[in-house]
């Protein structure tokens, strides 16, 4: 095995040689024991790049918080969908952070730096959601007392939640 490797001295081949099997086999246990301990490294180290990583995603999601594979799911989709000029629907129950995952995608978007503007169309009555989406002139219908910009135009090259 060691004639075998380039550069070894000779000396030290026939060192080995002359070893007896116990000292041979201590020498492969002490190898052994190494390439575990090389092992044991390289599995802690890519540990810490994984919490590390981890960390760094939790970071960009800010106050997203939980650790089901849902969400996890959910995250990698943000990270997908977030660098693209795609729309995006975002559809769930009451409660479930729909707001904040598009805050998420929002943040890592190229349109951070614009406006993140908030609508909640459950609670705009359908005979005002056109005025509210569009905005109006003063005077267009009863109570339209001032000229009113809709949520389109306030989201302008920016997100509309």
């Amino acid at each position: 095995m060691i004639e075998s490797m380039p550069g070894q001295d000779n000396q030290i081949y026939r060192h080995v040689s002359d070893c007896t099997v116990n000292d041979r086999l201590v020498a492969i246990a002490v190898e052994k024991a190494l390439d575990y301990e090389n092992a044991i490294r390289g599995r802690d180290r890519e540990t810490k790049q994984g919490l590390h990583l981890e960390e760094q995603i939790r970071a960009k999601f800010g106050e997203i918080v939980g650790e089901s594979p849902a969400l996890k799911t959910a995250l990698d989709l943000v990270s997908v969908v977030a660098p693209t000029d795609s729309s995006v629907l975002i559809l769930g129950e009451t409660g479930t952070g729909k707001e904040l995952i598009a805050r998420a995608i929002h943040d890592l978007s190229s349109r951070r730096e614009q406006a993140f503007v908030k609508l909640n169309c459950a609670a705009i009555p359908l005979g005002l959601l056109e005025s509210e989406l569009f905005g109006h002139e003063k005077g267009a219908f009863t109570g339209a007392i001032a000229q009113k910009t809709g949520r389109f135009d306030l989201a302008n090259k920016g997100t509309l939640s």
